[in-house]
């Protein structure tokens, strides 16, 4: 689960690698596109992002298939939610 967020974290210059990290249900809940067309509309999103100076996981609760993490970025605290899909760890929130 830290790999995934820490691959979300420090790739946002890899739009493709970054878009990978999020779950399918949280790319179309916030293009409000279905499939592909979510797909594409994160990568052009994330095209031109730089990742943080710093990230760290604080804590991390997993109640089942749902999981919440504590992250730092760039000494800012946040939460992340994530979900398991087809096996594999993906974000679902922020």
């Amino acid at each position: 689960m830290e790999e995934v967020l820490t691959s979300f974290a420090t790739n946002l210059e890899d739009e493709k690698a970054t878009c990978e990290t999020f779950s399918q249900a949280q790319l179309e809940k916030e293009s409000r596109k279905k499939g592909d067309e979510a797909v594409d509309l994160c990568r052009a999103q994330f095209k031109d992002q730089t990742s943080p100076k710093e990230f760290e996981v604080r804590s991390v609760k997993v109640d089942g298939d749902k999981a919440t993490a504590e992250v730092s970025v760039d000494g800012e605290n946040s939460e992340v939610q994530l979900v398991k899909e087809d096996g594999d760890w993906k974000v679902s929130g922020t």
